[in-house]
């Protein structure tokens, strides 16, 4: 189960998390002092924009608007530090800022003096009071920093009219002394602030300072963040931006590029930005995807389709022979062609069954590629399996295949809802309820409320940065307004800092997990975002989760009854007459060594239920021996063989005695009924005639005649005497041996376990299995959620931690993780049945059930006198010790010598102990990937790591957070229509510094 952690609070939790996107957001390690530094420049941002937009932007033109507009400059090695980025993440609350101010005023274009500003948003109450208490925070955390600036610059908090000498007094009390000379800077600041007033004297308060920092985002709609629309079709939702989309959307040789919309400044990079056709369907990073359920069904489907047809890999012979060289070649080829197989199918499938599936797409012919891609794979073969080598015979009439159908069928109407979306105009799907639940997409509703999460995460920061400044003492944070005019709050700000830094709280536990999980506030609140693929793993296992129960109740039952099946030489009788009987010879004349019977007679209950079709081997032998005296073929005729069955020599046939027998093992058998296509029945209809080859097993063994009487029935003394000296002696041992079975059927009885012992077994094994399965479907959840907040409040390291930096190699290794999940929880759940049934097995077997009774007691033993000692040492480490400081030396050198003597003479069961639990533990957890089993340095050897699947599963996290974080998702945002901020620096500067 998932634990509770420690996590920090208030602004160092926030100063955790934006180290953490830095961390994730750059690119290049090399360097160790610039990584830590957290700059982003232009090649991470280069990046980041085609990973998850598809947007082919040069780092000159990163340089000359981004970086210019909020850093300051567009030269080679610039970057955005820490108080850059949270400027870029502010700026939608300071529109919001504008908004209110304008609304008060009755300036607010479209508007009528007086409207709420939250009419026409919806009826979500809690939404819209979160954006009432952004405005209000905000406003009064830019009053707080406007008058410390202009303290800091001028030593008077009052308001002051713009003029270039206070900018200038400005950028000289923050050290900025480059930028005091700079002329065209200072202008365009000033032209910045004022905004559209350009006549009459300008103040520098809090309105001018929100003016100045949101110049060119007013077009952006701050009740984008309640609309189920993606990050991208935000950025690009008004205005004009020339995108230029190779091969997609756009006639094949189009040069002119498409035009698409920009919603929040319609500034782009200066030249042509190309949007890339990154095949999103197939984009399991970014997850561009519409539907999250049609990818499930994807993962799944293709994990039926594998257990229902078989890769054959064994089409490349590379050797014949038993030797090891011959083993290892064949076995590499095998796989390689395994590898091959797989990947090709499993491009094909993926590439096809999910083709369509992203917000962007809006060709029709697309969905429809998808439809016949699910026709293809899921029923295509099942109409062809007579023509298609690939098919497994039995597959035809399996489950599998019925749901593999059942998916296909879903699939199906996944893509039509896709088709339907495309074909569709937006206001017929955004007036009609249900379908615009259906059309729109998981995709969209999951970015709103990312959207949503990062509104609420930055109103958490600037709550916490203005409880840094306004928090003396008990002081309450609204008596912000009795500060003295010329008080600066910076001081105090960083001794807050310096105390909350140690504060931390508890969060986390499986039931809290699941509880926000399934309320969504997880994702409303946090943001967090789990990749498909885990989802899928999820649904995955819950399929293999029901199969296994049905599959281990049949395979139990049928285990069972067979291992404890009454033995067909109890239920069923052979006789056959030796007069019916011939002594096959070889050309030679010399005796094969066993006889061919005309009339077997087989009598007893559901004897031919035990007539199975005979081994390969065996049966064409029989067919052979049949053909040449019944003129029968073996495609007219099944040679089946009765097992252990033995057939006795009619008594009559014993000359001059009576109470002898004579037993032979009998091999391969035809029914004589099918002979004559009848079914050959004796008077009590229990019996059945067959013609079978008598005295050879079936592998072929000759001279299995045993009796005190066989050397009276002259066919079988002749083979007998024929058997060549050694076999003659050897046999004769076998023979007596057959006759001591019934003295040795005690010792047999003792050792053979009962019926009882083995269901009872596996029944409380199963019962593990089934908790083992469960616990594992239930804890990936709560573990997913658990070190994702691990890693963002800094409890596993990540800016600073040089572990960190093994996350961002092989990415590509988090391919691993459905596969594992799926597989795993059948280990998992079948190493716990193995262990549960095997401990319940020798505590109840006869045999081990002495050893298991000693074994129990003498741990029960240990763990009494170890709880005495441990009570008595608890209770001496009371009143005997100050931390590692001993009040009475001399007791604790004496209680010392007595424990080092009791513990060496009970260290070797303790140690007993300790491996078999942990066998047990790693046995039940060998299918579990989430977290790491073994410790730091336990699990690396020789510089191999011996676990790296718990690695892969965090690289998974890392790299769904590294394009869905909030913070990263409104930073791409922002830069996808860079505005200029000049004041940014300065602002940022003073509120997190």
């Amino acid at each position: 189960m998932s634990a509770t952690f420690e996590r920090p609070v208030g602004a160092a939790a926030d100063v955790k998390e934006l180290e953490y996107i830095a961390a994730l957001l750059q690119t290049s390690d090399e360097i160790k002092e610039d990584f830590i530094d957290a700059s982003i420049d232009d090649e991470d941002i280069k990046y980041y924009l085609i990973s998850r937009h598809g947007l082919k932007i040069s780092r000159e033109q990163v340089r000359e608007t981004i970086l210019e507009g909020f850093g300051g400059g567009n030269s080679e090695g610039e970057c955005l530090d820490i108080c850059e980025i949270v400027a870029a993440l502010f700026i939608p609350t300071l529109r919001k800022i504008v908004d209110a101010a304008e609304l008060e005023d009755g300036k607010q274009s479209g508007k009528k003096k007086g409207k709420k500003p939250f009419d026409g948003v919806g009826n979500n109450q809690d939404e819209v009071g979160s954006l009432k208490i952004t405005y209000d925070l905000a406003r009064n955390i830019l009053e707080d920093t406007l008058r410390n600036i202009l303290f800091r610059a001028t030593g008077s908090a009052r308001a002051q009219p713009l003029t270039p000498e206070l900018i200038r007094k400005i950028f000289a009390a923050f050290d900025e002394m480059d930028l005091v000379q700079d002329d065209d800077l200072v202008s365009e600041m000033i032209k910045t602030a004022k905004g559209k007033r350009e006549i009459g004297e300008v103040f520098l308060d809090v309105e001018t300072l929100a003016c100045a920092l949101t110049f060119d985002i007013m077009r952006y709609d701050p009740l984008l963040e309640n609309r189920a629309t993606t990050h991208f079709l935000d950025a690009i939702g008004g205005g004009e931006v020339n995108l230029r989309v190779p091969g997609r959307n756009s006639p094949a040789g189009d040069k002119k590029g498409l035009k698409a919309k920009s919603g929040i400044t319609g500034r782009i990079p200066r030249g042509e930005v190309t949007r890339e056709f990154t095949i999103p369907w197939l984009d399991f990073a970014a997850e561009t995807f519409r539907s999250r359920i049609q990818v499930i069904f994807v993962y799944v489907g293709f994990m039926v389709f594998y257990l229902v047809y078989k890769f054959n890999h064994r089409v490349v012979t590379v050797c014949s022979g038993d030797s090891f060289e011959c083993s290892l070649g064949q076995s590499v080829v095998s796989f390689l062609i395994i590898m091959a197989a797989s990947s090709f199918i499993g491009t094909l499938f993926f590439g096809l069954a999910n083709a369509g599936n992203d917000v962007t797409c809006k060709n029709p012919k697309t969905a429809m590629i998808a439809i016949g891609g699910s026709l293809l794979f899921f029923f295509a073969p099942l109409v062809f399996s007579k023509n298609l080598r690939v098919i497994r015979q039995e597959a035809e009439e399996g489950y599998m295949v019925i749901v593999l159908m059942v998916i296909g069928s879903f699939l199906i109407a996944c893509q039509l809802l896709n088709v339907l979306r495309i074909v569709l105009s937006e206001e017929a799907v955004g007036n009609h309820k249900y379908l615009q639940y259906l059309v729109a997409g998981s995709n969209a509703r999951n970015e709103r409320s990312t959207k949503q999460a990062a509104d609420y995460k930055i109103t958490q920061m600037l709550l916490n940065a203005f409880k840094l400044h306004t928090e003396n003492k008990n002081r309450a944070i609204d008596l912000i307004s009795t500060n003295e005019e010329n008080e600066s709050t910076h001081e105090l700000a960083l001794l807050n800092f310096t105390k909350v830094s140690v504060k931390t709280e508890t969060v986390g536990g499986f039931l809290w997990a699941w509880k926000s999980f399934l309320s969504g506030s997880l994702h409303n609140r946090e943001g967090i975002w789990i990749h498909s693929r885990i989802y899928a793993g999820l649904a995955a296992q819950l399929a293999l989760f029901l199969a296994f129960i049905l599959a281990y109740a049949l395979f139990a039952r049928g285990f069972v009854d067979n291992l404890y099946k009454t033995p067909i030489n109890e239920r069923c009788t052979a006789i056959f007459d030796i007069g019916d009987c011939e002594a096959l010879e070889e050309e030679g004349g010399t005796l094969y060594g066993f006889l061919r019977c005309d009339t077997v007679i087989v009598s007893g209950d559901n004897c031919l239920d035990d007539a199975v079709i005979a081994p390969q081997p065996l049966r064409d032998v029989g067919c052979d021996f049949f053909r040449l005296y019944y003129n029968a073929s073996c495609d007219e005729v099944d040679v089946v063989s009765f097992g252990d069955l033995t057939a006795t020599a009619l008594r009559s046939n014993i000359l001059g005695e009576v109470g002898g027998e004579c037993n032979a093992l009998m091999s391969a058998c035809i029914l004589v009924g099918q002979l004559n296509n009848t079914v050959t029945e004796i008077e009590d209809d229990v019996s059945t005639v067959a013609a079978c080859l008598i005295g050879m097993d079936q592998f072929f063994s000759p001279y299995w005649f045993w009796g005190p009487k066989c050397n009276n029935l002259l066919p079988i003394r002749n083979i007998l005497e024929s058997r060549p000296p050694l076999l003659r002696e050897l046999g004769d041992a076998v023979y007596t041996n057959y006759e001591r079975v019934e003295e040795d059927q005690n010792i047999l009885n003792f050792i053979t376990p009962e019926e009882w012992m083995v269901r009872d077994s596996m029944i409380v094994g199963f019962s593990f299995g089934i908790v083992s399965f469960i616990l594992l479907l239930l804890c990936y959840i709560p573990s997913t959620i658990h070190t994702i907040m691990q890693f963002r409040y800094g409890v596993i390291g990540s800016l600073r931690d040089p572990k960190f930096l093994q996350y961002r190699k092989t990415v590509e290794d988090t391919t691993y993780i459905f596969a594992f999940m799926a597989w795993g929880s059948l280990f998992s759940a079948a190493s716990t049945i193995f262990i549960f049934s095997g401990i319940t097995f020798i505590a109840v077997w006869e045999v081990t059930k002495p050893f298991f009774v000693a074994f129990v007691t003498s741990a029960l033993g240990i763990f009494s006198t170890i709880g005495i000692k441990s009570f008595l040492v608890l209770l001496l480490d009371r009143f005997n010790y100050a931390g590692f400081y001993r009040k009475v030396p001399k007791i604790s050198n004496i209680l010392g010598a007595a424990l080092e003597g009791y513990h060496i003479a009970i260290a070797y069961a303790y140690l007993v102990i300790r491996s078999l639990m942990l066998i047990g533990v790693a046995g039940m957890n060998v299918g579990r990937i989430d977290r790491p089993f073994f410790g730091s340095a336990v699990g690396t050897m020789g510089g191999f790591s011996l676990d790296k699947f718990p690695l892969i599963y965090r690289k998974d996290i890392l790299l769904a957070d590294a394009h869905r974080h909030p913070y990263i998702e409104r930073l791409g945002l922002i830069v996808s229509a860079p505005p200029t901020c000049y004041f940014c620096g300065l602002v940022f500067d003073f509120v997190f510094n």
